[in-house]
């Protein structure tokens, strides 16, 4: 089953797809730190229609350099990019990606 993941960082973006223990794409932004959250969500929408085209994961997975509430994929804050705290961030990706998305602190994710 393909899947598309997600990596929200201070200083850089991540989206990548593949199958189960192996990425096979993956697209590397740097962050504009004045842009701030809107700015990263601009460039999710830039570069997620294609991966979702050629992969059609069921769901998107994305982990979050900061404090989330991966119940409800709400931002808590980010203590490197404005624009974050109290941002439903599963609830705006899902939408944009017409599927599910689940947000998790990247962190609790690598594990």
């Amino acid at each position: 089953m393909p899947f598309v993941g997600i990596e929200i960082g201070g200083t850089k973006l991540q989206l990548v797809a593949g199958t189960p223990g192996q990425i096979d794409e993956r697209c590397r932004l740097n962050v504009d730190v004045n842009r701030g959250a809107a700015g990263i969500r601009a460039q999710i929408e830039a570069a997620l229609p294609a991966l979702l085209s050629r992969w059609n994961p069921p769901a998107i997975a994305v982990g979050f350099g900061g404090p989330v509430d991966w119940h409800t994929g709400r931002i808590s804050r980010s203590h490197q990019i404005e624009g974050w705290s109290g941002f439903d961030l599963g609830t705006w990706l899902s939408k944009a990606a017409g599927r599910p998305a689940y947000v998790e602190n990247d962190a609790n994710a690598a594990s």
